[in-house]
């Protein structure tokens, strides 16, 4: 019973958290910030990425925000590290949200 209220702690952490990485995301993957995607759009995509932050693969997601992390703090250029700022289908430059 304990790992399932853990469980529920992460999902109610992580969901958000992909939920409003992909919902403030500026440009797409390519770098195109001058397409600017519906709201239904945005919402639907920010579902999914909260959807995918709570699945097996958000592990992935915590290892991207922990090099976002290390980018910051060690004062390198993010330009030269862009797949770690990579969401479903657009890029978030920011380090947290």
């Amino acid at each position: 019973m304990r790992s399932f209220s853990l469980y529920n702690r992460f999902v109610a952490i992580m969901f958000p958290y992909g939920f409003a990485r992909q919902f403030n995301s500026k440009a797409d993957c390519s770098g195109n910030s001058k397409s600017d995607p519906l709201i239904t759009e945005k919402i639907v995509q920010s579902v999914l990425n909260g959807i995918i932050y709570i699945s097996p693969i958000g592990i992935i997601q915590i290892f991207k925000l922990l090099s976002r992390l290390e980018i910051k703090l060690t004062g390198k250029e993010p330009k030269y590290h862009p797949e770690y700022y990579y969401e479903l289908t657009r890029s978030n430059n920011n380090v947290f949200i």
